[in-house]
């Protein structure tokens, strides 16, 4: 079904009416959240106990600390139980006490050998099946469920955190389908990778390197909500290509500017697409054939961040993908206080009370809270080791 355009309206920019005519979406994107208790369940393992260890502290972190740790409001903090915040503090104490093996008591963790809920335990069963393969020097998980179709031509490939997360939800997600349906509405980083069809050739076009992007910011001129007009349209047009749906699957920051310029319905195809030969990226596999998947170049990711050159360095509308899986903000999906912080900087540059940021001024500005970083961080070392023990060989 085509959307329709919105009609005009005495509130609308000339701006407005020409970015929804050349991209419209017919409805505006608002992430969607899910209640805290599922997401420390299906995230990170954490299992609603009513047994409690009295030798264990359960308020080492306050919700206050928990709020920026997993990425909450403040108004949501009242409808969360103290019994899970008390749960929540003392994962979070375990797991960041040892950043080489993360571990949490076997009473709240699924990963620990002793919990009765211990997820090893059915690993492998059901019908979803976890691989893990390196990709181009980085261990991803392959996912498949039930038997794959010998027709079907691409995988689906998740870090080991979110296969684990997928393990979990498999009593209500069957089908990587689902599985992507809910990645994709989360923004959390996924790959859809392809074989290269008998017959086929993979001609990888080189995006040319332009080293001023969107062109060179003048330190005398101050950006303004005019130049970020012209860098949604111009981010719009790049995202709008077939090869544009490699941003939904980088997840994060670039999946909700891609988010905020197409909307729901213009990002919702991730089949490969027509690109995917001409400019699709190459994985290399040991020992195995290579896969390719959609792809958007380093200067092309920089066009949709809104980068420009400048004297010293870069300058950004918004922060650049390795900055934001580095940040603070970044765990695992997007989150109701990334969608805050996301709002009120658009609504600050349309009101000129806002302007692009360097480098060093993004790494400050989306750090939140360095036990953030350490929580994230911690996770993966304990998912990617249980992934790679469970599933040896």
């Amino acid at each position: 079904m085509t959307p329709v355009p919105p009609q005009p309206d005495l509130g609308s920019s000339f701006y407005d009416l020409l970015l929804r005519s050349l991209y419209p979406t017919g409805q505006d994107f608002r992430p969607r959240f899910e209640l805290f208790a599922d997401f420390l369940r299906f995230r990170y393992g954490l299992i609603a106990s009513p047994q409690k260890d009295a030798h264990l502290a359960y308020d080492t972190y306050g919700p206050e600390a928990l709020r920026k740790f997993f990425g909450l409001l403040e108004e949501d903090m009242p409808m969360i139980a103290t019994e899970t915040f008390q749960y929540a503090s003392v994962l979070v104490t375990a797991l960041i006490k040892d950043k080489e093996r993360p571990s949490a008591p076997g009473f709240i963790w699924d990963l620990n050998p002793s919990s009765s809920g211990h997820l090893g335990r059915a690993l492998g069963s059901g019908s979803i099946h976890l691989r893990p393969q390196i990709l181009n020097d980085g261990k991803l998980v392959r996912i498949r469920y039930g038997n794959p179709d010998p027709s079907s031509h691409w995988d689906l490939f998740v870090d080991s955190v979110t296969s684990l997360e997928l393990y979990r939800r498999r009593s209500h997600i069957s089908s990587a389908f689902d599985a992507i349906g809910l990645l994709s509405s989360r923004g959390t980083q996924f790959l859809i990778a392809s074989k290269l069809p008998q017959g086929q050739q993979h001609q990888s076009q080189v995006v040319d390197f332009d080293p001023d992007f969107l062109g060179r910011s003048d330190p005398k001129v101050r950006k303004n909500k005019f130049d970020y007009e012209a860098y949604e349209i111009r981010a719009s047009e790049l995202l709008a290509l077939p090869r544009g749906r490699a941003a939904i699957q980088r997840g994060g920051i670039v999946w909700r500017i891609a988010k905020e310029l197409l909307g729901e319905e213009r990002t919702a195809d991730f089949h490969p697409s027509d690109d995917l030969w001409s400019y699709g990226a190459e994985h290399h596999r040991p020992g195995r054939t290579a896969v390719y998947s959609d792809n958007l170049s380093p200067y092309e990711l920089k066009i949709v961040c809104g980068v420009y050159k400048a004297e010293a360095g870069e300058v950004s509308w918004w922060p650049t993908p390795d900055q934001w899986d580095k940040g603070g903000y970044n765990v695992g999906r997007w989150t109701p206080f990334a969608e805050e912080w996301f709002q009120i900087r658009l609504d600050r540059i349309r009101c000129n009370e806002e302007t692009v940021r360097s480098r060093a001024e993004w790494k400050r500005g989306i750090k939140v809270s360095s036990g953030a970083i350490k929580l994230r961080d911690a996770v993966h070392v304990a998912s990617t080791m249980f992934v790679t023990n469970a599933l040896a060989g």
